[in-house]
C-alpha cells in the first residue's frame, strides 16, 4: 500500500535505481487525476558536481542510504496512486520506511528548496 513515509527503489539514471520517498498524498491536485502521491528522490553527493543543499541524507539516515546524499528535489514527480500500486513489486522494489524524523527533515527541505517546481512546492505551504 502506498503511503506517507514509504520508500522504493526504482529505476533512474545510467541503469541504477534510486530511492524514492513518498513524502506527500494522496491529495487531489485540479486538472490532474485523483489521488496524486509526491515522490522525491535521495541521490550520492559528488565531488565537483552542483546540488541542492535544502536536505542532505548522511549515511545510516534511513538503511538505503551509505554515504553523504541529498534529496534532488528538481526531480520530485507526481505519481498517482494506482499507477504506483501496478508497478509496486514489479518495477517498484519496497524499502525500508522512512523514520518520522526524516521524513520532516525532507518535507522541510521541500519548502526551503530553490529546485522544486513551484507548483509541487505550493503544495507544503
Amino acid at each position: 500500500m502506498i503511503s506517507v513515509g514509504k520508500t522504493f527503489l526504482m529505476p533512474s539514471g545510467q541503469n541504477k535505481e534510486h530511492l524514492f520517498f513518498v513524502i506527500l498524498g494522496p491529495v487531489d491536485i485540479e486538472f490532474l487525476p485523483r489521488q496524486q502521491f509526491l515522490l522525491v528522490n535521495a541521490t550520492s553527493i559528488r565531488p565537483d558536481i552542483p546540488y541542492d543543499d535544502a536536505c542532505i541524507l548522511n549515511a545510516g539516515d534511513h538503511p538505503f542510504i551509505n554515504t553523504t546524499s541529498y534529496i534532488a528535489y528538481r526531480y520530485a514527480r507526481l505519481e498517482t496512486k494506482n499507477h504506483l500500486e501496478q508497478l509496486l513489486g514489479i518495477v517498484l522494489k519496497p524499502h525500508a520506511d522512512c523514520s518520522p524524523e526524516l521524513l520532516e527533515r525532507i518535507i522541510d527541505g521541500a519548502r526551503k528548496s530553490r529546485q522544486i517546481r513551484k507548483e509541487l512546492k505550493v503544495l507544503f505551504l
